[in-house]
């Protein structure tokens, strides 16, 4: 059983047991989770599982439901303290990012994201709760704005793992998400062991509390859930899959803008390789992207012969011709619902295997020296 501690008399522990420093282990394990989840999940869904924007749309609208009902973490905490419910689900979280290459498909996919759903959402709900119930009004500006950087912190390491590891280190999906969902699980085991249960000078009104004057917090609330569901979801997975867009890896130094790519580079090129502007029409000064003299970052020539709009209207872009195979596909009992694979056969240059349904069974022949595909009813 761990101790009770005041949160006025954490001044009488050491730094590394406090409140504080609690709030520091957790705001470092979420994004090394968080962030490599969905840094990875596009490619994923994409490479592994062969989703579509349907697919895409339906996962994040399984991810949104607990955040949805986080609200009724009111009635969890009758029973739980804020504290252990916090680094529960963020073991939650932890575990359901570790296993997340484990189920690649359709409905593994969906249950592994409500689980880490559930973790993240409940978690952010406890977590500044706590934060503003441990620290003062007068600290609380500045703490909150070093928990913010020592999140920052963690994210942009997440990132580097990534970038850096998956060449160096050989990464798979399965072994980034393994090493970030353990590594958040580890810390919140960690917070669970060696801090005291900490109680906060002021006790919490359990029930839920709306206030007429905060109706524009509400409703910036509401339009930011819309920007992020609407456009952030979409539009890195749309990149992905429907006009097979590249990282920018040739931007001259002196056309940067990121701080970590100016200073590193070329070992780290950092965030502008992959923010680089949207190409619609490549006949268009900018590429249909802006009428302004030059832009924030250069336009990609290598995007230009992918501009979104030129693709759309060529039958023969990427963008067509996946349309068409996913048209296809969907029409294919042994793509979209079968989970047996067998006859596997091959060699270094050509695969082939049997995907089979309850209605169908598809040869799928893979040749990687023409770099063609074929399939056969059988």
């Amino acid at each position: 059983m761990r101790e009770d501690f005041s949160v006025r008399n954490a001044y009488k522990l050491p730094k590394w047991r406090r409140p504080e420093a609690l709030l520091i282990l957790m705001a470092v394990a979420l994004p090394l989770a968080f962030s490599v989840w969905s840094a990875l999940l596009n490619n994923f869904v994409v490479e592994v599982i062969r989703f579509d924007g349907l697919d895409i749309g339906v996962l994040h609208t399984i991810r949104e439901i607990p955040g949805f009902l986080a609200v009724g973490v009111i009635s969890i905490l009758l029973f739980v303290r804020e504290q252990t419910l916090a680094l529960s689900m963020l073991a939650l979280l932890g575990i359901a990012t570790a296993v997340t290459a484990w189920f690649p498909f359709l409905s593994g996919i969906l249950t592994i994201t409500l689980l880490s759903s559930v973790g993240f959402h409940f978690f952010e709900t406890v977590n500044q709760s706590l934060q503003l119930q441990w620290f003062s009004k007068e600290e609380a500006p500045n703490k909150l704005g070093q928990l913010m950087a020592y999140g920052s912190a963690a994210t942009l390491i997440a990132y580097i793992f990534i970038i850096l590891g998956w060449e160096k280190l050989n990464l798979s999906f399965n072994s980034a998400y393994m090493f970030a969902g353990l590594s958040c699980f580890a810390l919140a085991l960690i917070g669970y062991i060696i801090f005291p249960n900490f109680k906060a000078p002021v006790p919490q009104t359990k029930n839920m509390v709306i206030r007429k004057r905060y109706w524009l917090y509400y409703l910036l609330q509401f339009l930011s859930g819309a920007r992020r569901q609407i456009f952030v979801v979409f539009a890195g997975f749309m990149m992905v899959e429907r006009f097979g867009m590249e990282d920018v890896n040739d931007i001259p130094k002196e056309k940067m803008q990121d701080p970590w790519g100016i200073e590193f580079a070329p070992t780290f090129l950092g965030r502008d390789t992959c923010r680089t502007p949207m190409v619609w029409n490549k006949n268009q000064p900018n590429g249909g992207f802006s009428k302004a003299n030059t832009t924030w970052l250069p336009i990609s020539d290598k995007h230009l012969e992918r501009a979104a709009i030129d693709s759309a209207l060529d039958p023969n872009s990427i963008y067509n011709d996946l349309a068409k195979f996913l048209k296809w596909r969907k029409k294919q009992s042994a793509m979209t619902e079968a989970n047996c694979i067998s006859n596997i056969a091959g060699d270094d240059t050509e695969i082939s295997f049997d995907r089979e349904s309850d209605d169908q069974t598809l040869n799928c022949n893979f040749n990687f020296k023409t770099l063609t595909a074929s399939f056969e009813e059988i």
